[in-house]
């Protein structure tokens, strides 16, 4: 155990020399011949004791990372056949055939980690002569399988030192012929020299090397230097996006976006107005907000009239009707319609002549071509009197109008309203007889809805 410890020993200093990360040329392919020699360890049940055991490899390397290797050892083993201390251990032969892969982790460091799996067969065998004559002993061929890992030191390219360690698993060995058949778990510790026949590689420098994140891609050719671990990624280290929208698969929650839609940070297509529908198919891509809209992304408008829901203070519009900019009625445009009625008025007088009644009749004929419209009849005096027999006067004057309008053209009252303004808004001088002739008038302002 002693030899397995300073083993064990060398193969944890060589794992350390390995952390120093220093390249090497990189091994070249081709046939691999490897001596070796180290120590077989058997399960305690077996009764063997544990011997050191020579070989010799070869093998053929066909890339950086895989080679494979036929292996022939031998082992000179003693076994415990009896409790009798005059019965001496029995020599046994062991003769062992191997077939291996081994795989390089790091084939580019100086010191390459490696892992190797094999199986095959070992044949043990004793010399008759040696073999005590109380005992019965069988000549058995066990299969083994294994697998472990170690380390190989560059020392030049064609040559290295290397150091492992595996599990053995035997199957059918047996010690007599008592004995059942069994699995026992053994262990192999080698070290060895390893020749390979081939040209080296050109050496590859450290920032060749060099892969901060550690993606698989050197950082001289990494276009995307700080990958997340564990993402896969394309030939210039970045990480895949298959339907092109900008955002990496790792990071996209809606993978499959149509070519050309914009998209938001988790690669789903963009809804700027946040209406829940997406702008590539948001034909009213401003909606306002907390608006409901239909499935093309616009304001729904219950009542037709071009105003969304939203802004409509007058949601059920009969249809056709225009519309303001809160949903409403529009309402016509009205307009003023000013006459100047020639009526004339005896001094002193209220009552209208016959020779002005076709004035009163111009004011109704307007009045019926727009039959929502409304009157104002205005009358006024000369300042011949007092003023307030004058405002009196052009009150009776303005009523004498209305009388008219109501009773023989058949307007409704309702529409009319009478004023007398006196001689309070005179239009000529007072002074002069034609100027007061002016001033006894009337005028009807008509307001009427513009058709």
């Amino acid at each position: 155990m002693n030899r397995f410890f300073s083993f064990t020993l060398a193969v944890c200093l060589l794992v350390l020399m390995s952390f120093t990360g220093v390249s090497a040329e990189v091994r070249p392919n081709g046939i691999t011949i490897t001596p070796y020699a180290g120590w077989y360890i058997f399960e305690g049940n077996e009764d063997y004791n544990d011997r050191p055991l020579y070989g010799l490899g070869l093998g053929y390397r066909f890339s950086k990372h895989w080679s494979t290797e036929l292996s022939l050892s031998y082992g000179d083993f003693k076994l415990n056949a009896c409790e009798s201390p005059d019965c001496d251990d029995v020599s046994i032969d062991g003769y062992s055939a191997y077939m291996d892969i081994y795989y390089d982790i790091f084939p580019c460091w100086k010191v390459v980690p490696y892992a190797t799996v094999g199986m095959g067969a070992m044949a043990l065998d004793y010399d008759e002569e040696d073999r005590d004559p109380n005992l019965v002993i069988s000549k058995k061929t066990a299969s083994v399988f294994h697998y472990g890992g170690g380390l190989r030191y560059s020392l030049t390219p064609q040559l290295d030192v290397r150091a492992d360690i595996r599990h053995a698993l035997s199957f059918d060995v047996a010690k007599s012929q008592n004995q059942d058949f069994d699995l026992f778990n053994n262990m192999m510790a080698t070290v060895g020299f390893t020749l390979t026949l081939g040209k080296s590689k050109p050496a590859v420098s450290q920032s060749q090397m060099d892969d901060q994140d550690q993606d698989g891609v050197p950082d001289s050719l990494d276009q995307c230097p700080n990958t997340v671990p564990m993402v896969s990624v394309n030939a210039r280290g970045c990480p895949y996006d298959s339907d092109q929208d900008g955002v990496y698969d790792h990071q996209d929650k809606c993978p499959d976006t149509q070519p050309g839609e914009r998209v938001d940070m988790f690669g789903c297509s963009k809804d700027s107005d946040s209406d829940g529908v997406m702008d590539a198919l948001d034909r009213c891509p401003g909606t306002p907000a907390n608006a409901t809209v239909d499935v093309h992304g616009c304001p729904l408008d219950s009542d037709g009239d071009g105003i969304s829901d939203l802004l409509d203070k007058c949601p059920n519009t009969p249809a056709g009707v225009n519309v303001d900019a809160a949903g409403c009625p529009q309402k016509k445009a009205e307009k003023k319609i000013r006459l100047n009625l020639k009526i004339e008025f005896a001094s002193g007088k209220a009552e209208i002549s016959t020779n002005s009644l076709d004035q009163v009749k111009k004011v109704a004929e307007a009045m019926q071509e727009y039959p929502d419209s409304t009157a104002v009849i205005e009358a006024h005096t000369d300042s011949s009197g007092g003023s307030e027999y004058n405002l009196k006067l052009s009150q009776q004057r303005a009523n004498m109008v209305v009388h008219y309008l109501t009773n023989f053209f058949g307007i409704d009252a309702s529409r009319l309203r009478a004023v007398g303004y006196g001689e309070s808004r005179p239009v000529a001088d007072n002074q002069t007889k034609a100027g007061r002739k002016r001033n006894r008038r009337a005028v009807a302002i008509i307001t009427a809805t513009q058709k």
